[in-house]
């Protein structure tokens, strides 16, 4: 290689080695702030206290000064050209100050606003601004300043800007510094090429420029009296002022050498692979996360570069490969086939990035990086993050560069808005406030926090942002920070301390501690205390000696107090004060009124209180996020007008005088109401209303039967008592449950009890006369007292349903003795109570309209009392928690609020006897494709649809504590949730065919079988034929297809078992199939599938495969069996009462009571499972409703668990 290319070529290295460095060392100087408003217009604080200016000061003058120092040393100077062209070459040597001056400043200003990759992203389009302006000012023969130039260079800057997607950082004023760098430094580089007319030396170009740049820049600076070095903020950034002065010395040296050998078009080529290389080291140093877009910018860059250098190899290329060259029509098509790369990798990219948090996974946690340092805030709140947090966010981050920030988010929508943020050193994670709260003080605080909100109204949020934080500093040894305080002017303890909290003030009787800012080693005893006494001084439900509401809690008090205190004798650990000068975000107030029922009008009328109407409460208070208003059950008008407000109706309604419909700004939950017969003519007068707010859940059956007579079938499900959704606010175990309570229980009935049981038991009445009856804070406490007591207890015999219903959802044994006249439930001598209808499974009942008094004695005295049973019918209980809560979760704030209180998954209820089915379930479509449908054009989706789901509910009806595996690779885990948060226990295994056939007789299929068997008509019934071999073969267990219903449990039935599609006996079915885990029958039929399969035939690798099969194990004797193994074979009517062909016809169609009467006879005695045929019934509801008073519209609507879904 000639020597002066191969200096060339180090200079260039040096170049560009030397400009990496000073864009690194460059934006460490600017990091240190960060927007201060929200959105494209954001500046930082960088920018606002000029310290680009500074740098750009500091850059020029070490470098010209040093330039000149060198000129005049060695002497080594060429004097300004002389005659006719020293006029011209003062006016460029001016201008190229001048310019020189204004992109140094645009650079740094971008440095302080947006990321220098960002920065260099947008400098990557100089080559186009150089050649346009040579185009039109300078001409040069050694630059070939083409269109296919002009098509390279291009590509070479798109391939660069790829770079900048995604960054989060990019504003208007720092691409608008960017760009004028760009125009400035093209402009500058011509001038400097006509300076090199005059002087030769690269050396005296720069001095010039840079040292009276400088000179100007240092006056305007000292004119605004800025003394620049004071402001510094320490000694580390000054020496990064000097390293990035001095790089900026060598790379301007370097660079400027190169542009004397060079035309300004191939210097703009070098500059833009230099930027690459910045980018990338920027990538590096800041930990940037490397994306598919860097890879598809560099690959687009390559490209222009490759064209532009191929541009003087034109002829000989195309001559090589015989084509006749045309620059046009070559250009065309290099920038046509590189934008349709682009852009289909862009698409692709977009479409394939984009981040799904319509659902949040509450067990994902912040990123764990090891050698870094951590804080963390949080968002308790119930409302939006607002933008002005985001940005306070940024802000503490951009302060605090190297640092790792944890948001813990107590919203869906606070997750999305830190990944909008995509910054990688910014994390999110969703709060689980008793997760948080555990080995703490504050986590039987937590507990109770339905009372609490009752009691301290709105502010409960900000009481919880509180403890957190104190649970956090417990927790871990991070920086916390309040995230609705603007950190703007805030800046990091120059000599952080161990333990330090902020306050406003420096005068210690007005402290106003908020702990805004604080900083805490885990586990420090300050912590501890403070924790202590925050229970302590908090109101208490058990002591409300006053009515004032909201109850007050004054944090910053107790911090005062508490730093007293502890600081008088630990000296050694007590937090040092650190006085901050800070104001607080201005947030918009709270919109949103989330309420509770009163019952005071009830109260008044009748001289006493039935807590119970209290007690059904708390169940809705839980999903509450805070509590701001008060709904009076008997005078909803109160509340007209006074903003939305959002409330449980889950209550008793019978009063004639109830004002219907409610204020239009109420918007309620119509779940689980009674319905009182006084109340129907308002309902009759009001029908419309209701059929908006239908379906209406219903809290018994004989509320279920009114609505179904005024508004339809269709129109209300039994949704049971919301109190069964009650969570136990004390976790124990039943050795640790003590005591016997007795709840209104007649004397007539109490005197049945044996006579250790009465003297052991507490009495307990849920009516109140006292004078607490009149105050509304008085009457939620009592009632919450009564469910604390309820909580602990070891049995609970009442005749209140409102004491039995809270037990069965704690999981406390209940008796409940059903009579005439119950108190507060009503009931005649011969009817029993309405309002227990559908309930009195879930108690261990002593139904005294069934049993005469000696039998109720035999019973009483026969149990057990020492170790009371867990109460029976688990299966109805887990039934009604599923159906409201997918009424509840529907609701954004109600379904954050859950997870974040904790509530969800529900805890299993206690259960005497477990017995866990495994059942297998394969689904192999998605919602691409369509499945046909005999005897129809049209086909139904191969989407996960209600049917489906309905089988899975149909095995959770009859089996809660059931294992269900589904097999598919085209569903997500997620999709189950409804039912996984309720405890019923359903996994999405995805699987691949290679995999599953591993170690099986069928492993020969895989392999060319494999492949063309996937092209074919019928491989998606064909996959799930092999599928539920193997995974039957390999787990064991129960297979049914996604259209089988059960309607009876398998709890008597023993695996093995095929059944029958005819009545004869002739054909086998494989839509439900049972065996043990390696079954040799099994193994039979894997081997015939993978040596006979055929693609051609619906159903000769199912149900022709089984009987086929089954033909070879028959004995002489009629038995299936062999080698010790047998199979038997369950009568059609187990599960094919239809067959496929008049299933449509006869389930779905017929209409007639005695064919329904037949049907449900059939199913009774026979039918363990209904199947329906999707091949021939899949069009079948999924575009109305079912038809009415048909045995299918029963079947799918009987057997479910999300009972609010009507079908």
């Amino acid at each position: 290689m000639d020597k002066k290319w191969t200096l060339l070529f180090a200079v260039v290295i040096l170049w560009w080695v030397a400009n990496t460095i000073v864009s690194i060392v460059s934006k460490k100087l600017m990091i240190d702030g960060s927007p201060v408003t929200s959105g494209v217009t954001n500046w930082t604080p960088a920018f606002v206290d000029l310290r680009w200016i500074e740098l750009t000061a500091f850059q020029l003058l070490f470098g010209g000064t040093v330039a000149m120092i060198w000129l005049r040393t060695t002497g080594n100077r060429n004097n300004a050209a002389t005659n006719s062209n020293a006029k011209a070459s003062k006016y460029t040597v001016v201008a190229a100050i001048i310019i020189n001056l204004v992109g140094n400043l645009a650079t740094n200003a971008a440095y302080a606003i947006i990321s220098s990759s960002s920065t260099q992203v947008i400098k990557s389009f100089e080559p186009i601004f150089i050649f346009t302006l040579m185009r039109c000012f300078y001409k040069e023969e050694e630059e070939n300043l083409t269109y296919i130039a002009l098509s390279s260079v291009t590509l070479m800057s798109l391939g660069a800007s790829l770079f900048v997607v995604g960054d989060s950082s990019l504003n208007v004023w720092g691409v608008g510094a960017a760009v004028v760098s760009n125009i400035a430094f093209a402009v500058r580089n011509i001038f400097l090429k006509k300076m090199h007319t005059f002087r030769e030396n690269s050396f005296q170009n720069y001095a010039i420029i840079s040292f009276y740049g400088g000179i100007f820049i240092l006056l305007v600076v000292l004119g605004n009296k800025v003394v620049f070095l004071k402001t510094l903020p320490g000694a580390t950034l000054r020496t990064e002022y000097a390293v990035s002065s001095f790089f900026y010395f060598v790379y301007n040296i370097a660079s400027i050498s190169v542009l004397q050998s060079v035309g300004p078009l191939s210097h703009s080529l070098f500059n833009l692979t230099e930027r690459v290389i910045v980018i990338l080291a920027n990538i590096i140093f800041f930990s940037i996360p490397f994306s598919l877009i860097v890879v598809l910018g560099f690959l687009v860059f390559l490209l222009g570069l490759v064209m532009y250098h191929l541009k003087s190899l034109k002829p000989h290329v195309f001559k090589l490969f015989n084509i006749k060259y045309n620059s046009l029509r070559c250009t065309i098509a290099y920038v046509s086939i590189s934008l349709v790369l682009v852009l289909t990798v862009l698409f692709v990219y977009h479409s394939s990035s984009k981040e799904n948090v319509d659902y949040v996974d509450i067990n994902k946690k912040c990123k764990i990086l090891e050698k870094q340092k951590y804080m963390t805030t949080s968002w308790v709140y119930s409302k939006e993050l607002p933008k002005e947090v985001i940005s306070n966010i940024n802000s503490m981050h951009f302060l605090n560069p190297n640092t790792f920030l944890c948001v813990y988010c107590g919203t869906s929508q606070c997750i999305k808005a830190i990944v909008d943020l995509k910054n990688h050193l910014i994390d999110s994670e969703f709060l689980v406030i008793p997760k948080i709260l555990k080995d703490t003080p504050l986590e039987s605080w937590f507990s109770h926090h339905p009372i609490n909100k009752v009691l301290v109204g709105p502010e409960f949020e900000t009481h919880l942002q509180e403890a957190v934080q104190l649970a956090l500093h417990w927790h871990q040894q991070r920086l916390y920070f309040n995230p609705t305080l603007n950190v703007k002017n805030f800046i990091m303890p120059s000599q952080p301390h161990n333990a330090w909290i902020s306050s406003r003030t420096n005068n210690l009787t007005k402290q106003t501690f908020k702990f805004e800012i604080s900083n805490f080693p885990s586990h420090h005893p300050f912590v501890a205390q403070l924790m202590e006494n925050y229970v302590k001084d908090y109101p208490k439900f058990g002591d409300i000696s006053h009515s004032t509401w909201p109850l007050a809690f004054d944090f910053q008090r107790t911090i005062r107090d508490t730093f007293a205190k502890f600081c008088s004798s630990n000296t050694d650990t007590c937090p040092t004060i650190i006085t901050i000068h800070v104001s607080e975000l201005k947030l918009t107030k709270v919109s949103h009124h989330f309420a509770t029922l009163t019952y005071d009008q009830n109260v008044a009328e009748n001289k006493g209180a039935n807590l119970g109407n209290e007690i059904q409460g708390f169940p809705g208070l839980q999903f509450l996020p805070y509590v701001n208003k008060f709904l009076e059950r008997d005078n909803l008008d109160q509340s007209k007008g006074t903003g939305h407000v959002t409330v449980f109706f889950n209550a008793w309604w019978g009063d004639s005088k109830t004002s219907w419909p409610p204020p239009s700004n109420i918007d309620p939950l119509l779940l689980s109401i009674h319905l009182d017969s006084d109340i129907i003519p308002i309902i009759k007068k009001n029908l419309e209303y209701f059929r908006n707010k239908a379906p209406i859940g219903s809290k018994d059956l004989e509320t279920l039967h009114i609505l179904h007579n005024l508004l339809g079938p269709d129109a209300a499900y039994f949704s049971g008592c919301l109190t069964l959704l009650l969570k136990n606010p004390n976790q124990i175990s039943s050795n640790q449950r003590k005591d016997i309570y007795l709840v209104d229980v007649k004397s007539d009935y109490e005197s049945l009890l044996p006579v250790q049981i009465r003297e052991k038991a507490i009495k307990i009445e849920h009516y109140i006369t006292s004078d607490e009856k009149d105050d509304n804070m008085k009457r939620f406490s009592a009632a919450y007292n009564l469910i604390e007591k309820y909580s602990r207890a070891s049995i609970v015999i009442t005749q209140r349903i409102h004491a039995a219903l809270p037990c069965v959802a704690m999981g406390t044994p209940v008796i409940f003795i059903n009579s005439p006249n119950l108190k507060g439930g009503g009931g005649s001598d011969t009817k029993p109570s309405p309002r227990t209808t559908g309930l009195l499974s879930l108690f261990h009942t002593l139904d005294m309209y069934t049993m005469s008094v000696e039998d109720a004695k035999e019973w009483l005295s026969t149990f057990n009392w020492q170790a009371p049973p867990p109460n029976p019918d688990v299966g109805k209980l887990m039934r009604i928690r599923a159906t409201a809560w997918d009424v509840i979760r529907q609701r954004s704030y109600f379904y954050d609020a859950s997870q974040k209180f904790g509530l969800i998954p529900f805890s299993p209820p206690p259960v005497a006897e477990k017995r866990q089915l495994l059942f297998h379930l394969v689904f192999t479509t998605t919602s691409k494709s369509t499945v046909s449908v005999f005897g129809s054009s049209k086909g139904v989706s191969g989407a996960f649809n209600w049917r489906h789901l309905r089988t899975l509910e149909s095995i959770f009806y009859h089996h809660p504590f059931a294992k269900v595996i589904i097999h598919s690779s085209t569903l997500l885990q997620r999709q189950f949730n409804v039912l996984t948060e309720v405890g019923y226990n359903v996994e999405v295994l995805t699987y691949t065919l290679e995999d599953l056939v591993k170690d099986t007789p069928a492993a020969s299929f895989v392999g060319d079988k494999l492949k063309s068997a996937t092209g074919g008509k019928f491989w998606y019934a064909h996959e799930a034929d092999l599928t539920r071999l193997l995974v039957l073969y390999k787990w064991g267990g129960v297979y049914i297809d996604t259209d089988v219903i059960l309607v009876r449990s398998f709890d008597n039935l023993k695996l093995n078992k095929l059944v029958w599609q005819d009545l004869d006996g002739n054909w086998l079915n494989n839509g439900v199939i049972m065996f043990e885990k390696g079954h040799s029958f099994l193994r039979d039929c894997l081997k015939e599938f993978a040596e006979t399969y055929r693609g051609d035939l619906w159903d000769y690798n199912g149900p022709r495969l089984l009987t086929r099969i089954l033909g070879k194990w028959k004995d002489a004797n009629g038995l299936y069996q062999q080698n010790g193994s047998d199979v038997q074979v369950m009568e059609k009517n187990a599960f094919y009462m239809f067959s496929w062909d008049v299933v449509e016809e006869q389930c779905f169609q017929d209409t007639s009571e005695s064919s329904f009467a037949d049907h449900m006879k059939t199913m009774k005695e026979k039918a363990y499972g209904v199947h329906l045929a999707s091949k021939m019934t899949g069009l079948e509801g999924m575009e109305s409703k079912l038809k009415e008073k048909t045995f299918c519209k029963y079947v799918l609507n009987e057997f479910c668990v999300l009972c609010n879904r009507i079908y």
